[in-house]
């Protein structure tokens, strides 16, 4: 959601002044921003790590093979979409001049992108402070760059401290009632009833992998992920476990097909952040979900071929 959010202020009217379509640009920013919770540190691995009692730091290797693998067929998607549907991705406007910059002067502009993720990652793999800790670590050593630069205006700070409540109450309203409505289905019994029809089908682990992909997919277009966790994994992993899967593997496998169920509708969160955090009148809701389309089947097919070939998850282990 923070990379949705973010990538939507900085990358999506670059990318419209370009050439490309609206429907595009608002498109690659929600598919793309589902990666960094593939990605290690991921909050949702370590959310899996603790409700399926296996090892944080082997999943975070695990996604690292199919995190890289998912953004190259992003970025294969994006090319065929290029050459086959130009209409949808737009044409980049030509003849413009390349300014080179002297290399001193890109190594000081380097300089503080390179200390905030010495920052960040190096209190995470340090144990200094966690990953959710971290975002906050890296905000401050952002302040203290522009600080530092003197970059920053008293109101200048005043419309960023204005924006981020603004981007901030939104993210937090959905995941807000998102939360409400787990509880109720908790409450609910329906998510337990499900499952265990689903074991009384003696589905094979591929079969069971697959309908329980299914299962994600349409709770996340209505749940926040985390809560999704909570309420399948608990009943999900001891079936996996009797049907003989590996729970690294699987792990993975839950949360791309959570990733899936945040960009398609009725909810998709994370389309809605990137809603929240576009100009008014920049793309409509419609807009984002069609655009966010070609990037849902991208990651149906390479989920598909992760559960056909699980040694893609399990190749660095």
């Amino acid at each position: 959601m923070a990379s949705a959010a973010v990538f939507s202020r900085i990358a999506a009217q670059p990318m419209v002044d370009a050439g490309h379509t609206s429907r595009f640009a608002v498109g690659v920013i929600a598919g793309s921003s589902v990666l960094g919770m593939l990605l290690p540190p991921s909050l949702l691995l370590i959310v899996y790590g603790l409700l399926a009692e296996v090892s944080v730091g082997s999943l975070f290797i695990a996604a690292i093979v199919p995190g890289i693998g998912l953004a190259l067929t992003f970025a294969a998607l994006n090319i065929l979409m290029a050459h086959f549907a130009p209409g949808f991705v737009g044409h980049v406007r030509g003849g413009t001049e390349i300014e080179t910059m002297p290399v001193p002067q890109m190594l000081s502009r380097l300089a503080p992108v390179v200390f905030l993720i010495a920052l960040v990652m190096g209190g995470i793999y340090g144990g200094l402070f966690s990953p959710t800790e971290a975002g906050a670590v890296g905000a401050f050593g952002a302040l203290l760059v522009v600080i530092f630069r003197r970059k920053l205006a008293l109101a200048t700070m005043r419309d960023v401290v204005l924006q981020t409540g603004f981007i901030s109450v939104g993210i937090l309203l959905l995941m807000m009632a998102a939360n409400l409505y787990a509880r109720m289905l908790s409450l609910s019994t329906i998510p337990m009833q499900a499952t265990q029809a689903i074991d009384a089908l003696n589905l094979t682990l591929i079969g069971f992998v697959l309908l329980y992909m299914l299962i994600v997919v349409l709770l996340g277009m209505i749940l926040d992920s985390v809560s999704i966790m909570l309420i399948i994994l608990p009943i999900a992993v001891p079936i996996v476990t009797v049907l003989g899967g590996d729970l690294i593997w699987f792990g993975i496998v839950t949360v791309i097909a959570i990733e899936i169920g945040l960009l398609t509708p009725p909810f998709g969160l994370s389309v809605f952040v990137v809603k929240a955090s576009l100009p008014a009148g920049f793309a409509s809701l419609g807009d984002i979900f069609r655009g966010a389309g070609p990037f849902v089947l991208a990651m149906v097919f390479f989920t598909l071929l992760l559960i056909m070939f699980p040694p893609l998850a399990l190749v660095l282990l």
